[in-house]
């Protein structure tokens, strides 16, 4: 398929557009001041300030999908959007102003499979507990569609998602470097200025930064950045995020031992490297032991095991015995509806109406919780027809992948394609023990992984095509 854009003028620039970028920012202080006189808030004032930005951010469709990354990076939540879905919407914006485009540029190979889930899902309202919230935070689902429809088109180059792999590994290292520093100063388990949902961001930038460790030729630097997010995850203490991290590194490691001398790599190379790192592995995690004596403590405790204890310390109980509870009431739950499900988002609201413990231990443990469990939570929330179509989608998902490894040929394509496939195969195994890609920052990290993965196979497709021309 043949990619024509027409750009309108590029990203407006604040060169071509000094004017309105100046005016924006000269109404800012009489606003505020007149605000000031009815005795407006500092959150109404901060949103005025606040209001050249979006205006910037409107017109610029770059610098909106780069305030898009890093908005991740915070813990902030408007009503029930997160803040990179409130940014997602400026990237929406930023793209129509930015582009004329033809509808048949919008399309690619993951549509048919999303469109699928979303018929299967829709059911499940028929059962929502309060059905106006569940649509509501639904509409999370649209901006995860525009977010992977829309980044392939524009982004166009190994350029591109370069630029923007890099914001997303440097803000990760930064909050790394955060967590390091806290967990030194504090001894406790801290997650940095990103908050809970850099324990899967970790795990995530340890894999772009291993891939390029690997393929790239600044060994020093992502050796650095590595170590560095090693010892990160080790401080947030969440089991989960280091099995997933632990099981894709693993993978890496195994696919670059079987199949590093095909792309080039020497055999007595990548056994010094696999040496080096075991070493390095074994350093890191004495040294982060050293830092912070606490770092493993979620290892080796999980909590009250005693009736006398559990009595004593209920809230002390450990996160697993606690989610025994949610499971619990999300079966109870799941076998109430078992087809159609409780309603897409429903559980954290609806759960009161399927729980058997204890009413005390249900307001403690699970009440305005999700399940917890990627695979629990869509089975709970749209039943057997849902599960299904979320099947049809995450198959789809990794078929997509995999086919853009077997497409690549050379080095970058190779580079830019594993990349893709092993972050995708991290969400995989994360979803296995959270469900936080199906809601939030994680949900629209999700969709820029899909995005980046879509424009590798546009940029593949077009690669191919200029190779046929020139040797026809």
């Amino acid at each position: 398929m043949q990619i024509q854009l027409e750009n309108n003028a590029g990203d407006v620039s604040l060169k071509n557009n000094k004017l309105l970028f100046s005016l924006a920012l000269v109404l800012v202080l009489p606003t505020i001041g007149i605000f000031s006189l009815f005795g407006t808030n500092y959150l109404n004032i901060i949103l005025v300030c606040a209001s050249p930005i979006v205006v910037i951010l409107a017109f610029n469709l770059s610098l909106a999908y780069s305030f898009f990354i890093i908005s991740l990076f915070t813990f902030i939540y408007i009503s029930y959007a997160s803040l990179g879905e409130v940014f997602s919407v400026f990237v929406i914006i930023a793209f129509l102003i930015s582009y004329k485009f033809e509808w048949e540029v919008l399309k690619n190979p993951l549509h048919k499979a999303f469109f699928v889930f979303i018929a299967l899902i829709l059911p499940s309202f028929i059962n929502s507990f309060m059905l106006v919230t569940p649509v509501f935070v639904s509409l999370r689902l649209v901006l995860f569609l525009f977010i992977f429809t829309l980044t392939p088109v524009f982004i166009t180059s190994y350029k591109q998602i370069e630029k923007y792999l890099s914001i997303f590994l440097f803000f990760s290292v930064l909050n790394g470097l955060h967590i390091i520093y806290l967990a030194f100063a504090t001894g406790m388990r801290v997650f940095g200025f990103a908050g809970l949902m850099y324990v899967d961001y970790v795990g995530i930038a340890l894999v772009i930064s291993l891939m390029r460790l690997i393929y790239g030729e600044k060994r020093l630097l992502y050796s650095f950045t590595t170590l560095v997010l090693l010892i990160a995850l080790i401080y947030t203490q969440t089991r989960n995020s280091w099995i997933s991290s632990g099981l894709s590194i693993l993978l890496i490691v195994i696919q670059y031992v079987r199949k590093g001398s095909g792309l080039g790599f020497k055999k007595r190379n990548i056994i010094l490297a696999v040496s080096f790192a075991a070493i390095m592995l074994v350093v890191t995690f004495f040294v982060a032991n050293s830092i912070n004596s606490n770092a493993f403590a979620r290892l080796s405790n999980s909590g009250p095991k005693t009736s006398e204890e559990i009595a004593d310390n209920l809230q002390k109980i450990g996160s697993v015995a606690s989610r025994v509870f949610i499971w619990k009431t999300a079966w109870n739950a799941f076998m109430a509806h078992p087809f159609v499900g409780i309603g897409l988002y429903s559980f954290p609201i609806a759960s009161e109406k399927y729980y058997t413990i204890d009413p005390f231990i249900y307001e403690l443990f699970v009440h305005f919780r999700s399940p917890h469990l990627t695979l629990l939570a869509v089975l709970t929330e749209s039943g057997i027809i849902g599960m299904i179509g979320f099947f049809i989608f995450m198959t789809t998902i990794v078929r997509y992948f995999r086919s853009n490894i077997s497409k690549s040929r050379t080095y970058e394509e190779i580079f830019y394609s594993n990349t893709m496939w092993w972050l995708i195969v991290y969400i995989i195994i994360s979803m296995l023990m959270t469900d936080a890609w199906l809601w939030g920052q994680l949900m629209m990290l999700w969709s820029i992984i899909l995005g980046f993965s879509l424009a590798n196979g546009r940029i593949l497709e077009c690669n191919h095509r200029l190779s046929s021309a020139e040797m026809t």
